[in-house]
């Protein structure tokens, strides 16, 4: 960020830290639990089943006194053996000694190790691709290395974490940019922050994930690279407002996504671009939730970190086209419905592009839409669901390059557009055979159009209809996913399954089977010291 984007960063975290000195703060340190961590699947499990509401299944990263705070409120009386299992390694990952923590500053660090391996160079079982330049093989297998160290310092106040991943996936990603410099190494999870019960502010790196864990987030994902932003929250779990001001990456003076618009030799210079996101909160239940949603992506060769975009009561909607206006803008609102009825959890979500919300420019619906229902406890050891997602053939796109709501070309909230997709599963928790151990068994489908949100944006109405253009990719794809984690040190995943396409990659009439699998294995070693007197 530039000088003016760190001042303002450190005004937020000042600000929020002054406040944690007059309320009532947590009781562990504000470290930022990453969206992908193993712990957020069993959150979610007991989620589904009634536990850990205190906790917003939709809005993710959380941090871990939120988790050991929820955690302390669950009667254990009241699990079963599969969900005792599920909170068992979760109170053994943030509370190992069974009792609250001491309060003080804590020195921490952990390491974090693995490897992912496929079939196929997307690592996605649905839309499986071969590009052709993968970096390291065993046969016609892709592996892909993975570390995470991190190293962090905080109390109940404020949290400093230093972190780097290297990931060989990084550099080869068909979707993506190559976004790792030396030793396949990227600066994530990195970051400054204060907390408190009711407001908290981090500067820094972290992805974070508008959704429950595992489904589709349709506005803010975990789906692209995480890039450095300043975020807030002001209330609790009642009524809360969040709110989000990211740098993305620059595009050429000639509308090209490289990267490296800094350090390209274009002589009408570079387009800056930032993501600014909103979402109000309301819970007057544990059960119920409702949330409105705004984002806008707006960009000029002049753009920088604005308050105007960070600030969560403004209506970007609104504020996008007022004036002052000194750079463009591309706004989407939207809404979020959980609940959870008996056994029955439902979640949904709206994304519509701002622009057309009253038909003025004529142009086929902008809009993208999921939705997921789980039954859980169909018996002790059996749960089941379904999910789907429309997302439309111009949504996220724009007309600007610069507005394509994309950073180093990964979608900021799903990753393709023109598709139709769904899902049902059961998830069987086999415990008693072999403690860890979970399958699902599921059926997907996909129709899948040819516009793509990468690609220059349909500049007339009968370039594009509004979904499924051109000719569709039909997939269907029958499989079973394997997880097994018998400790919190080490957890394995497996995806194999065969996909049956229909005009496989857009081509008329040509038919193809493919047997696609995804493994995955991982371990993670932490260590912590409490350290003698208060660092703040």
């Amino acid at each position: 960020m530039s000088i003016g984007d760190v001042r303002t960063a450190t005004r937020f975290v000042f600000t929020a830290f002054m406040l944690t000195l007059n309320m009532n703060v947590l009781a562990q340190q504000g470290r930022i639990i990453p969206v992908e961590d193993w712990s957020n699947r069993y959150i979610a499990r007991l989620q589904q089943r009634g536990f850990l509401l205190e906790l917003n299944p939709t809005a993710l990263p959380y941090q871990e006194g939120e988790i050991v705070s929820a955690l302390e409120g669950v009667d254990e009386e009241r699990l079963g053996p599969y969900e005792r299992r599920w909170f068992s390694l979760l109170r053994q990952e943030f509370l190992p000694t069974g009792e609250t923590r001491e309060r003080g500053t804590v020195l921490g660090a952990s390491f974090e190790t693995g490897i992912t391996a496929g079939n196929n160079d997307r690592l996605d079982p649905l839309r499986p691709i071969d590009t052709g330049r993968p970096t390291l093989t065993l046969g016609d297998v892709r592996l892909f290395p993975r570390a995470f160290p991190r190293v962090r310092l905080g109390n109940e106040h404020v949290v400093a974490q230093v972190g780097f991943h290297h990931n060989v996936f990084y550099d080869v990603d068909p979707d993506g940019i190559d976004s790792v410099t030396r030793l396949y190494i990227r600066s994530e999870d990195s970051y400054l922050g204060a907390t408190s019960r009711f407001a908290s502010a981090y500067a820094g790196r972290f992805s974070n994930h508008w959704a429950p864990f595992g489904q589709t987030a349709l506005a803010i994902s975990r789906n692209p690279r995480s890039y450095d932003q300043i975020s807030i929250r002001l209330g609790a779990r009642k009524i809360a407002f969040r709110s989000l001001l990211g740098e993305l990456d620059s595009i050429t003076g000639d509308g090209r996504f490289s990267g490296a618009a800094g350090a390209d030799s274009v002589g009408t210079g570079s387009e800056r671009r930032y993501v600014a996101a909103h979402r109000f909160d309301w819970r007057p239940t544990p059960h119920f939730m409702v949330s409105v949603i705004e984002s806008a992506l707006y960009s000029g060769a002049t753009a920088g970190g604005s308050l105007k975009y960070l600030n969560p009561l403004h209506l970007l909607t609104f504020t996008g086209e007022e004036r002052p206006k000194n750079e463009e803008v591309n706004g989407f609102v939207g809404g979020l419905l959980w609940a959870r009825l008996g056994r029955v959890t439902l979640q949904g979500q709206l994304l519509l592009d701002d622009l057309d919300l009253m038909n003025q420019s004529g142009e086929p619906l902008s809009a993208a839409l999921s939705g997921s229902l789980h039954i859980s406890g169909i018996a002790p050891a059996l749960d089941a669901g379904t999910s789907w997602e429309v997302v439309t053939a111009r949504a996220y796109n724009t007309a600007q390059p610069e507005g394509k709501y994309l950073y180093l070309l990964r979608g900021l909230g799903t990753q393709f557009n023109d598709y139709v997709q769904g899902s049902f599963y059961a998830d069987l928790f086999l415990d008693a055979c072999a403690p860890g151990l979970a399958l699902r068994p599921q059926v997907l489908w996909l129709f899948q159009g040819e516009q793509d949100v990468r690609r220059t944006y349909p500049a007339n109405k009968g370039e594009a209809e509004t979904l499924l253009t051109g000719t569709v990719q039909k997939t269907l794809r029958a499989g079973m996913e394997l997880y097994y984690q018998p400790t919190t040190v080490w957890w394995l995943r497996l995806d194999l399954g065969a996909n049956l396409s229909r005009n496989d990659f857009h081509v008329e009439g040509r038919r193809r089977e493919r047997f696609i699998a995804v493994a995955e294995i991982g371990a993670r070693v932490s260590v912590e010291r409490l350290l003698d007197g208060r660092l703040f």
